[in-house]
């Protein structure tokens, strides 16, 4: 019996009640990361993917999204959406054009 149905269930989990509180604004940059971070290593991209975009769309007054389009624009280059990387990092520039990661 293999785990697969089981770490698809707590990636799914932990992604709704990741994007349940960004849509509360209540999901800190180090939680989203975190997040993330666990939702890549269960092999979930497109959730890594999603959970970046609502929580820019709930928090885009933020003082550290620049630092959170830089994340997404490297999840959408591991998801091979380059155009949308692109587009991810230059909103991080234009936000901060200092910010060297």
């Amino acid at each position: 019996m293999t785990s697969q149905p089981v770490e698809l269930n707590a990636a799914t989990e932990l992604f709704n009640d990741s994007v349940r509180q960004a849509a509360a604004r209540q999901l800190s940059v180090v939680d989203l990361f975190k997040a993330t971070a666990t939702l890549g290593s269960l092999n979930q991209k497109p959730l890594v993917v999603e959970l970046y975009k609502s929580w820019v769309a709930y928090n885009a007054d933020h003082p550290l999204i620049y630092a959170v389009y830089f994340n997404y624009g490297v999840s959408l280059t591991a998801a091979r959406d380059r155009a949308g990387a692109i587009n991810a990092f230059r909103e991080g520039i234009r936000l901060k054009p200092d910010f060297y990661p």
